[in-house]
């Protein structure tokens, strides 16, 4: 069978274009994948082509196997590994909070004035979400990650795939988890001057923290407002 050279050609272009489409995806080549040279895959492209044309995709696809950039996965889990950690450290700071507040008697309670009773119950709810948030992060972002890593490790690439993809909601929320535990963190440390201290004590204190969590605040909504301008608009685009 005599193949014309404008196929052969217009077939190398097609090959050349599928692999830098392979590789803008964020995939790359593994020696098994070079195991054919350009020619001989070339070659093996117009002879599929000219014998049924779809098929030709099949054999690249076999040829040109491909694997995940394991670097790029390790960073993106190691990620999930740092916001676990920073969740654990704030729900244990909120139990200490927590446990270094004694609940009033039922006596001592009807003698606190009516703000001091709400701020008290607002500070239970604030360490009751930092604790409960903080869990929900830590335990997911550390289940995520030890699955993946799991996964990868057995050689499962397109079943990790699926099911990062299938878990991006799970992350979403774990996220949002993640900043409810660090908002209500706050909250209950600067409750918890209102409710420990009295007096001109009680302003000072509750005044200075309350600068110093609205200045970062202010910071950590930057910082998102910049991710979401700049990295997270890529997400579509760029898994790994």
């Amino acid at each position: 069978m005599i193949i014309p050279s404008s196929s052969l050609k217009s077939i190398g272009c097609q090959h050349q274009y599928l692999l830098h489409h392979w590789e803008d995806a964020g995939l790359s080549r593994t020696p098994m994948a070079l195991s054919m040279s350009s020619q001989e895959a070339t070659t093996a492209l117009a002879t599929s082509l000219a014998r049924g044309g779809a098929a030709a995709v099949e054999l690249f696809a076999k040829h040109h196997a491909t694997t995940l950039d394991l670097g790029r996965v390790r960073m993106r889990l190691d990620g999930l590994q740092v916001f676990a950690t920073l969740a654990a450290l704030l729900t244990n700071g909120c139990l200490r909070l927590y446990s270094s507040v004694t609940p009033p008697s039922q006596e001592d309670e009807k003698r606190l004035s009516w703000r001091d009773r709400r701020a008290l119950d607002l500070f239970y709810v604030c360490t009751a979400i930092s604790i409960l948030s903080g869990s929900y992060t830590t335990i997911v972002f550390g289940l995520l990650s030890l699955y993946s890593k799991t996964a990868l490790g057995r050689g499962l690439d397109d079943p990790f795939l699926e099911f990062w993809a299938a878990s991006t909601n799970i992350r979403e929320s774990a996220m949002e988890s993640f900043l409810w535990n660090l908002v209500s963190f706050e909250l209950a440390f600067i409750l918890s001057l209102f409710v420990r201290f009295s007096g001109k004590r009680r302003i000072r204190l509750v005044c200075l923290a309350c600068i110093i969590s609205c200045i970062s605040f202010s910071r950590w909504t930057q910082i998102l407002i910049l991710a979401s301008k700049y990295l997270f608009p890529l997400r579509a685009e760029t898994q790994f």
